[in-house]
């Protein structure tokens, strides 16, 4: 039986479609592993957000190279999709795909292993490609059902009805052994990346979560072509998951054990844009509180203008929906948000969180902040450090600017010394976590308690989140992992929580 190890760089979406690799891996009989170990085959997920990501990605690929020379190093990914012929002039790389149809990589894998293992054989001689024909038609995945009734996920509604009996619309993307598969080449690497234009949403679905919080894409694409930025190239615009489809997922790993569901895509707010009817992300969201379908659904990262009025008035009573928003910010300066081609200013980004805290008081707030990007003055960074405390974040993800070939904001000549950025970065963090004690020392002088759902374990210490993203932990006597329990704060210590547990 053949070991596959995988290996994912970036974002939750990455790791979502990893983890749905990996299922399909072991559904066609392989042995799933970690990436650590020696396998006959190794799956790269890359990511092209910034250089160093890039950097990071070849890294990976020539670790299991070195690993196993003998097996076959397969890459996905952003990075593919945007640099292929970088990928691919990697001596040892088998097979690159981009970001669509990332589970063609199966097949092609057992194509390869068939021919090697052929080719040992008949000749006895060391692995070689004369020719690669047409992939095999991918199986579909075990007919296991999910609860209640639902189908499995290779087997989920290609469309559901509407309020007024109509459909929505979005192409069967089903997978399609012509359309995927591998082309003829006469040696390696097989190099499988086109263009995303009319690209559909690629039919994946993930039965198991590996922890007791699991992710759910529902969205893939971006259509906001920011001038700094270069995944809207690499993923192709806006397609959705199908309603029924999310919703058979998400019940499906609640079956399952998971107590959270994360929601997440490339620009999780435009869920349903490429709908024929309009149906948006509160509508989902709306449907899967009435269902029930699980205990907790969260966000992921959300651009600050599509959580305005409209969207917070339609979720704010909502049982299933946490009182916790990742906001995509990028800067707290308008100047700078013009820059980068964002679609708000700081002033309405406020007005929509403090809206937000006006209908769900215990809130929580986390940001992705950007310093040293190309123009910012000092004014304007003040700017960002001033937002971070104004909106009172939970914390911030704080990263530098990185120049991106064919951006626009990589062509400007005002580009910020590598020192200053520096420095902006270590002065935001500081703000950031000066911010975010504040916000804890107000959570333990409240006294309320906290919704934890536990997920790891030290000794008799469990460490988990709360409904508002809060990290807790507390002694227990019995194992709680998997759990929602109620924990009564008592301190913080290093950006946690400290609490007892509420019996």
């Amino acid at each position: 039986m053949y070991k596959v190890g995988l290996y994912t760089l970036g974002c939750k979406v990455s790791s979502y479609e990893t983890e749905a690799v990996a299922e399909e891996f072991s559904r066609r009989g392989f042995l799933v592993r970690d990436f650590s170990e020696v396998c006959d085959v190794y799956v790269i997920n890359t990511c092209t957000v910034t250089a160093e990501s890039d950097a990071k990605s070849r890294k990976y690929i020539r670790r299991a190279i070195r690993k196993n020379p003998e097996g076959l190093v397969l890459v996905m990914g952003c990075y593919s999709q945007r640099a292929p012929e970088e990928v691919s002039a990697i001596e040892g790389v088998a097979a690159v795909v981009g970001t669509a149809d990332k589970l063609s990589l199966v097949p092609i894998a057992e194509r390869l292993l068939g021919e090697k293992e052929a080719k040992k054989r008949d000749t006895g001689a060391a692995f070689s490609v004369e020719k690669f024909e047409k992939c095999d038609e991918m199986q579909p995945p075990s007919e296991e059902k999910l609860s209640g009734g639902d189908r499995s996920c290779a087997h989920i509604a290609a469309g559901r009805s509407s309020g007024d009996g109509s459909k929505l619309q979005a192409e069967d993307n089903s997978y399609d052994g012509d359309r995927v598969a591998a082309p003829t080449v006469e040696k390696l690497p097989i190099v499988n990346v086109g263009s995303l234009d009319g690209a559909t949403f690629e039919k994946m679905c993930i039965e198991h979560a590996p922890r007791t919080r699991g992710y759910v894409k529902i969205e893939d694409g971006c259509e906001c072509k920011c001038t700094y930025c270069a995944i809207a190239a690499a993923r192709g615009p806006v397609r959705s998951k199908l309603p029924d489809e999310v919703i058979a997922e998400v019940k499906g790993l609640y079956s399952r054990g998971t107590r959270e569901v994360v929601l997440t895509g490339i620009e999780t707010g435009s869920y349903g844009a490429d709908f024929d009817e309009e149906y948006t992300l509160s509508d989902l969201l709306c449907e899967l509180d009435r269902i029930g379908a699980c205990d907790r659904i969260r966000l992921g990262s959300m651009a600050p203008e599509l959580i305005g009025e409209k969207f917070i008035t339609k979720v704010k009573d909502l049982k299933i929906l946490v009182p916790h928003f990742h906001v995509s910010m990028q800067s707290g300066s308008s100047s700078v948000l013009k820059g980068m081609k964002r679609r708000y200013t700081r002033e309405r980004a406020l007005e929509n969180l403090t809206r937000i805290r006006e209908y769900i008081p215990d809130v929580t707030f986390t940001a992705d902040l950007m310093v040293g990007f190309p123009g910012e003055s000092e004014e304007d960074f003040l700017e960002t450090v001033s937002f971070v405390r104004e909106a009172e974040l939970l914390d911030a993800h704080v990263f530098a600017y990185s120049k991106r070939v064919g951006t626009p904001a990589a062509q400007r000549a005002d580009q910020v010394p590598e020192d200053v950025k520096h420095d902006r970065s270590a002065r935001l963090i500081a703000v950031k976590n000066e911010v975010r004690d504040s916000v804890l020392s107000g959570i333990v002088k409240r006294g309320r308690p906290l919704s934890v759902v536990f997920e790891t374990k030290r000794g008799r210490l469990y460490t988990g989140h709360s409904d508002s993203y809060v990290e807790v932990v507390c002694e227990a006597m019995r194992d709680v992992r998997g759990e929602i329990c109620e924990v009564i704060p008592t301190s913080f210590n290093d950006g946690k929580i400290v609490g007892v547990l509420k019996e």
